[in-house]
């Protein structure tokens, strides 16, 4: 060997200053020297021969540090050592503004190959400095790579300074003992994988992940090979914020992958071009929730025991297999998901006691698929719409599911259902549209959906005659006519405009909207808590509508959530008006609800002048009661209050009894 060993080139510069005393003590069991970054992975699409790369040696929880010496190795028919020195500038470094022998480091090429396998560095400080405890800085050491993989290949080596010549002195010369936590380098062919390392650590340290704790936010789109983002610690969120993991399209290849993790939530990521978009093998708890999946051949993958997972708000299209597959993996959930131009929507395999729950499902060869094992999954408030067979296998697998939540919940909506609506009911025999088919919807032997859904479930309405829709799950509407389609909406509050005069609200207020061309009558369907009530009060409820006409026809037309009305005519009511004096349509800061009358009574004039003022000034301070009783049935056994009206506004069931 070609350097001096048992640590004899920093014996020697201590000798000079001090009788020697070596004996190791014991440290706290926290003190450590180790390599950072601890994983170094570079890839041949990005790194070309000659780079260079630096790595730092830490110390972590040193008491009385008097002097230092570390001792590093390489595999040197990959890499060559050439660069080590001490970060003097950094206030990081453990002797920063200290008084140092600081000697220039040793190399050693013992096998002569003209590549440097081995380096010595070391430092001590002189008198009177103070000794340094805590965290900091060692030195730094540059390598360059010399050697560079095949196609297919890797070349690898340990950043090794677990040798007893790496070593830690106190002022008594005095060994202080330190676990010895070695370094690792990596250079593959082809794309990059990015990691997410146990310790937390990002590898390789260059990768567009920025880390704040256990929150991953990429700050750049990704290109890889075989796999994107490998996540091998638990407890993180990973968040894309939008930016895209691209693959090749390369066989077996996997865009987000976990093995073994638990409680991972990943997020905002664009995923494309792999075989399988997302993989979860034996990963439980964790959640997949509103990323874009497209392109790849499988979207999202569980497997080998991957229960009470999350897969959530996801839009998955163009996938030449599966958008969603369970194998083997129990109690998920599957909600909300956009499941598009897929050739399969959803398919569980040996796979118990899931929901799938809120997706819509649409112009897949195939909605959702079974194997014989899949049993007691509960399937509701999906849209299965267009697909060429709905659900898949045929009838010889036949495991037992529940396709409903009950009465009055309901359902799915199926696109080839034909079932008509003219009664409601658990037992649909009672005279009465309720937003339900008459009759279920036969899957096969040993599988119906009892009350399908006569309109899609979720905001989307369509054009026809008695147009359903379910905005919610407890608020369902029947259009008489819609013209053009658009989207209704509800808004729950617990606040809303003045209460009547004697009810009392149950539950919340319902805002409904909706973007349609409707005319006709609506039927508003709403299930309301019958908690606490008496089968007399239950019938002594009422479902109102706020007519937000007759208030605005008193000057009500705001309150103090802007342009609410609050069912008082006060000054806001007045300013509101006010500011907008003299504005005539089609000036663009017209506002109609604060044009309320013309010079014909509540009617309005395109302008707004004394008149609307005048108008609001007369009401000022008054209580407007605009509360109408819309209720046309009470079903106090299934807790629905159905009503009609002609307009959507402010709706609430409220008790008198």
């Amino acid at each position: 060997m070609k350097r001096f060993s048992s640590g004899i080139m920093l014996t020697m510069l201590l000798t000079s200053l001090f009788v020697l005393n070596f004996s190791a003590i014991n440290a706290p069991s926290s003190t450590e020297i180790y390599v950072q970054p601890a994983y170094n992975t570079f890839y041949t699409s990005n790194t070309p021969l000659g780079s260079r790369f630096n790595v730092t040696v830490w110390v972590k929880d040193v008491i009385d540090l008097f002097a230092f010496q570390v001792y590093l190795t390489v595999n040197d028919t990959v890499l060559n050592i050439t660069r080590a020195w001490h970060p003097t500038w950094d206030p990081i470094w453990v002797f920063y503004g200290r008084t140092t022998v600081r000697p220039s480091p040793a190399f050693y090429d013992n096998d002569e190959d003209g590549s440097k396998e081995a380096v010595l560095i070391n430092d001590v400080i002189l008198p009177p400095s103070l000794r340094f405890n805590g965290t900091g800085k060692l030195c730094i050491i540059e390598f360059k790579i010399i050697t560079m993989p095949l196609e297919g290949g890797e070349f690898s080596s340990v950043l090794n300074i677990n040798y007893a010549d790496t070593l830690l002195l106190d002022f008594d010369l005095n060994e202080i003992s330190a676990i010895k936590t070695n370094g690792n380098y990596r250079i593959v062919y082809g794309l990059p994988t990015y990691y997410i390392r146990a310790d937390g650590s990002i590898d390789p340290a260059i990768a567009p992940i920025q880390r704040n704790g256990d929150l991953y936010t990429l700050t750049d789109n990704i290109y890889a090979g075989i796999f994107g983002i490998v996540i091998e610690r638990n407890n993180i969120i990973l968040d894309g914020a939008g930016y895209t993991v691209q693959g090749i399209g390369a066989v077996y290849s996997k865009g987000i992958y976990l093995t073994s993790r638990s409680n991972v939530t990943i997020k905002n990521i664009n995923v494309k071009g792999f075989h399988f978009g997302f993989v979860l093998i034996s990963s439980s708890y964790s959640a997949i929730l509103r990323n874009i999946i497209a392109s790849n051949s499988y979207g999202i993958w569980l497997n080998s025991s991957s229960n009470y997972n999350t897969i959530k708000e996801n839009k998955i299209t163009a996938t030449v297999q599966t958008g969603i597959s369970l194998y083997d993996s129990s109690n998920c959930s599957i909600a909300e998901n956009g499941i598009t131009n897929n050739w399969g929507g959803i398919g569980l395999y040996g796979s118990s006691k899931s929901s799938v729950v809120g997706n819509n499902i649409t112009s897949n060869q195939w909605g959702i698929g079974f194997s014989v094992s899949s049993n007691n999954n509960t399937i509701f408030h999906n849209n299965f719409v267009n697909n060429t067979k709905q659900v898949w296998p045929p009838t010889a697998y036949s495991p037992k599911n529940v396709w409903d939540a009950g009465y009055p919940s309901g359902g799915n909506y199926w696109s080839n259902y034909n079932g008509t609506d003219s009664y409601r009911g658990v037992y649909q025999n009672e005279t009465g549209s309720d937003g339900i088919g008459d009759i279920p919807y036969i899957i096969d032997d040993n599988n119906r959906d009892r009350y399908p859904l006569k309109g899609p479930f979720g905001t989307s309405t369509g054009v026809g005659e008695n147009v359903t829709v379910f905005p919610s799950a407890d608020v369902g509407l029947i259009f008489q006519n819609v013209a053009a389609g658009g989207s209704t909406t509800v808004e729950r509050s617990a606040t809303g405009p003045v209460q009547p005069p004697s009810g009392e609200l149950v539950g919340q207020y319902y805002e409904i909207e909706t973007t349609a061309d409707y005319s006709g009558k609506i039927s508003v369907r709403i299930i309301y808590d019958d908690t606490n009530m008496t089968l007399e009060t239950e019938r002594s409820l009422q479902l109102l509508q706020w007519n937000s006409t007759l208030a605005r026809m008193y000057g009500d037309i705001t309150g103090p959530i802007s342009g609410i009305q609050d069912g008082k005519v006060d000054i806001r009511d007045i300013a509101m008006i006010a500011r907008l004096f003299g504005v005539n349509y089609p000036d663009p800061r017209y506002n109609p609800i604060c044009d309320i009358t013309g010079s014909t009574q509540y009617v309005p004039d395109g302008k707004i002048d004394i008149r609307d003022i005048a108008l609001a000034a007369v009401n000022f301070g008054k209580t407007i009661n605009a509360w109408v009783n819309i209720t046309v049935y009470i079903d106090t056994e299934n807790n629905i209050i159905y009503g009609e009206t002609t307009h959507l506004s402010i709706f609430g069931v409220h008790r008198f009894g």
